[in-house]
Parts: structure tokens; C-alpha cells; sequence
């Protein structure tokens, strides 16, 4: 099923991936993209892994990213919305 996506702009479509590490698997995570073709409405990346002074360095084009970064060893999620959506963060609701 995957490999029949395309790329179009009027289909709602999401990634969601643990990708175990962001810092450790963002170029395997990269080629991943690129060999689908399809840019994704959201994607959303679980277990990055990442520290807010690191964060903003795994910024993608074409999105608008948020980040909620780990405090431990491990945890953090990366949210990306393509630029066609609106992205508006609801800071009252954590």
C-alpha cells in the first residue's frame, strides 16, 4: 500500500513513527521520505530522543514543527504539519 502513494496536496494523510532516536536515525528517516514520494499531512515522530538545545537543528521543509523534548533518557515527540494546515498549539490543555 505504501509504495502506491503519491504525491498530492488535496489528500489528508499521516506518518506516525517511533523512530528511536532522531539524532541516531534522522538520515535513514530522511531516505525513508524521499522513497515514498508522498509528502504526509502530519508526521509525527515518538521517541526522539532530543534535547531543546538540539531540537530545532531537525526543523523539516515545507513544515511546521513542535517538539516536546525528553527530560530523561529517553522519551520526546516530534510533531510536523505541512505549511497547507494551520498549526495552533493549545498550551492551556497540558
Amino acid at each position: 500500500m505504501i509504495g502506491n502513494l503519491t504525491k498530492k496536496s488535496d489528500v489528508f494523510s499521516t506518518l506516525n513513527l517511533n523512530i528511536c532516536s532522531l539524532l541516531k536515525n534522522n538520515d535513514q528517516f530522511i531516505h525513508f521520505l524521499s522513497a515514498l514520494r508522498h509528502e504526509f499531512s502530519i508526521i509525527a515522530l515518538t521517541e526522539t530522543w532530543l534535547y531543546d538545545e538540539i531540537a530545532e537543528l531537525y526543523n523539516m521543509s515545507q513544515y511546521t514543527s513542535t517538539f516536546s523534548n525528553r527530560k530523561e533518557r529517553v522519551g520526546g515527540f516530534a510533531i510536523y504539519v505541512h505549511n497547507q494546515y494551520q498549526l495552533k498549539l493549545r498550551m492551556h490543555l497540558h
